[in-house]
């Protein structure tokens, strides 16, 4: 699975925190760890993505949706044939995976194929947790 690095993992962690500050100045307690980017906030980053981190955006964006494309069946087999072993799978491994899948329909979004109207991610697989 890609994951980022360098600039790019660091311009992504100063737009999650910019993204999670209006639910962490209200939530309290046990409730700051309901803050969560997800979605279509996920696609935001490249209007957000400094001039350095572009270049390494747009190829991370496209790894991820080659990734995503290619073992979306993969782990939907996984997912619905070990369900408990896959509730147990690595937190911050989920965390990639959800990471990677929703900047591969960002991607998606930005690129249809021809002929169609939709990503073709928007009939999305499991998420690594399941719920989100």
């Amino acid at each position: 699975m890609p994951k980022t690095t360098g600039t790019l993992l660091d311009a992504i962690d100063a737009y999650v925190d910019k993204q999670l500050e209006p639910c962490w100045s209200t939530a309290t307690g046990r409730d700051k760890l309901s803050c969560a980017v997800t979605g279509s906030l996920w696609c935001g980053f490249s209007m957000d993505a400094p001039l350095s981190a572009s270049a390494a955006y747009l190829s991370y964006r496209s790894a991820a949706a080659s990734w995503w494309s290619a073992k979306t069946s993969t782990v939907g087999e996984v997912a619905s044939e070990c369900p408990i072993t896959w509730e147990r799978y690595d937190p911050i491994e989920q965390e990639w995976l959800n990471i990677t899948i929703a900047y591969a329909e960002c991607y998606a979004d930005a690129h249809p194929r021809k002929g169609t109207t939709s990503s073709p991610f928007s009939a999305r697989g499991p998420t690594a947790v399941p719920g989100t």
